[in-house]
């Protein structure tokens, strides 16, 4: 009797007393993000992916559009948006995010039982109003803040 309590207290603690990382993160299945706020606003394309090198207040077409909650691909001229994680929540995935520092901001979407990573987006902040934004396939864009609605 003492040897089958004993280990399931050694069970217990090797399953919930190890960590996989120390890094701030946020896990849920419901889907709910808190980005930090210097991502909050509307991006678009500069440097070698840019349609135009020039930034125009007027003319540029917005790529990416992050909120307190919601992430969004915008293609198409604004014609079609992608919430990111309602597309990878629906799928069943769960999401993790995590600040490596005030300027980093990572999302991962995960299968909940096999704990494998599907999808992932990083955020680099590199100026006042520019990032880095690395997507699903690890193509990287660098983006520039606007401020046009």
């Amino acid at each position: 009797m003492q040897k089958n309590l004993f280990l399931v207290l050694l069970s217990t603690i090797a399953l919930f007393g190890c960590s996989k990382d120390d890094e701030p993160k946020n896990e849920t299945g419901n889907g709910k993000i808190n980005p930090p706020e210097w991502l909050i606003g509307q991006w678009a394309i500069t440097g070698q992916w840019a349609i135009d090198e020039t930034i125009d207040e007027e003319d540029n077409v917005v790529f990416l559009e992050v909120t307190k909650t919601e992430i969004y691909e915008i293609a198409l001229a604004g014609t079609v948006r992608t919430n990111i994680v309602e597309r990878y929540v629906g799928m069943g995935l769960s999401v993790k995010e995590s600040v490596k520092n005030s300027s980093e901001y990572n999302i991962q979407f995960i299968y909940p039982l096999l704990g494998q990573v599907q999808a992932e987006y990083n955020f680099k902040k590199t100026g006042n109003n520019t990032m880095t934004y690395r997507m699903l396939l690890g193509t990287e864009f660098d983006l520039v803040k606007i401020t046009k609605q």
